[in-house]
């Protein structure tokens, strides 16, 4: 019998470090809702290559590392997973790319019915198609940016990545900030001192006071991007 294994509440509180020059280490904690019926059993993180899985083994679980085929990092309980009202920590990537939203897929301890072997292809297609949207989508950070090219470049692949999840979250200065992103988008127009006092100005916006986790975690991973880029403009002095 079908049981869809969305009975589940994940929540994902990702952070951030510098672990060496241009490397980020993204660790993430995974919790599950009191109020769910399912424990989870695996998640998928949506990267960018390279990107590599870097934590420890976590007991009970096995890992799927992104490849340049499937750019996704997994991770799969071999037993019962995250229960209802419970967490864990440990999943951690480590990347050269730097830190955008993306979206974490999760799946709980439902069944999924094998595809009879005797329909027709095109049944067979459909039924196979409903039964992979078996699982929860959750926002997320991780290493969705691509860090190479110039200051300019790399500012616009920035606003690309954050635009919408910013303007549609609880920062109450998050239309300053992109207002202020898009003026200083074109860096080769201006000298370095000037841009890199541009963006400082906006790391100055993203600090206001936050009680939102998501907004946290969506202000930390740009504010470390501002970071990244105002390094280069030094770098270009």
């Amino acid at each position: 019998m079908f049981e869809p294994g969305t009975k589940i509440g994940p929540r994902i509180v990702a952070r951030m470090s510098s672990v060496k020059e241009r490397q980020f280490s993204y660790e993430y904690t995974i919790g599950n809702d009191r109020t769910a019926r399912q424990s989870v059993v695996n998640c998928f993180v949506e990267v960018i290559v390279p990107t590599r899985i870097a934590s420890a083994v976590l007991p009970g679980w096995f890992v799927i590392q992104p490849t340049g085929a499937m750019s996704r990092a997994g991770w799969f309980a071999k037993n019962e997973g995250i229960a209802p009202g419970s967490e864990l920590s440990g999943f951690q990537l480590e990347s050269a790319a730097l830190p955008g939203v993306t979206q974490f897929r999760c799946r709980g301890t439902g069944s999924v019915p094998s595809v009879p072997s005797d329909l027709p292809a095109n049944v067979r297609r459909d039924l196979e198609g409903l039964l992979a949207v078996d699982l929860i989508v959750v926002m997320s950070i991780g290493p969705m940016i691509d860090g190479s090219g110039s200051p300019g470049l790399l500012l616009r692949r920035i606003l690309r990545n954050y635009r919408s999840p910013l303007l549609s979250s609880a920062h109450p200065k998050r239309q300053d900030v992109i207002e202020q992103l898009e003026r200083v988008s074109n860096l080769e127009s201006v000298s370095p001192t000037i841009a890199s006092e541009s963006l400082q100005q906006i790391k100055a916006l993203l600090a206001t006071p936050l009680d939102d986790t998501w907004t946290i975690q969506l202000t930390d991973g740009l504010a470390r991007c501002l970071t990244f880029v105002m390094e280069r403009l030094l770098e270009a002095k």
